[in-house]
């Protein structure tokens, strides 16, 4: 059980037949809330529950890009909501408000194919995205910017 206020997410990511342990979960999650007052979010290897009307990450992408209004955004994400939040990259990108990178990260064997479809990029690994972001962080100062060219 994770806490993800205001949401919970429930992982069964170690279960040895991943498809009797989400009808499990979803089982019990229905039990304790046969009236589905809370929102219900499958994810890879988890179920969310979600109050209703709480900030989905695409939401919260979209209030932070309004709020900072950078000129370049970066995300790494593995699960549907993160593919959600991809898309309003890909709108932002595509309005000409800023330029922007969505990377997917690969954590299993089992690939999201939202995060595949969603993605410019995607990395083979967790240490492939650690590396990504040593290098985005010691970039030179400025970075994302052109290099001199011959003229200087």
């Amino acid at each position: 059980v994770e806490r993800k206020p205001p949401a919970l997410a429930l992982h069964f990511r170690a279960a040895p037949d991943l498809a009797a342990a989400a009808a499990r979960v979803r089982a019990v999650v229905d039990r304790l809330d046969p009236e589905r007052r809370f929102e219900r979010l499958a994810g890879m290897r988890m179920l969310e529950l979600r109050p209703p009307g709480a900030t989905t990450k695409a939401q919260a992408m979209a209030a932070m890009l309004d709020e900072v209004r950078p000129g370049f955004a970066v995300m790494l994400g593995d699960d549907v909501s993160d593919a959600a939040a991809f898309r309003v990259l890909d709108a932002a990108r595509d309005s000409g408000r800023l330029r922007t990178l969505a990377v997917g990260v690969h954590g299993r064997a089992d690939q999201v194919p939202q995060i595949m479809a969603a993605a410019d990029a995607v990395l083979a690994s967790p240490a492939d995205a650690a590396r990504l972001l040593w290098r985005l962080a010691t970039w030179p100062t400025g970075w994302p910017r052109r290099r001199p060219g011959p003229s200087g």
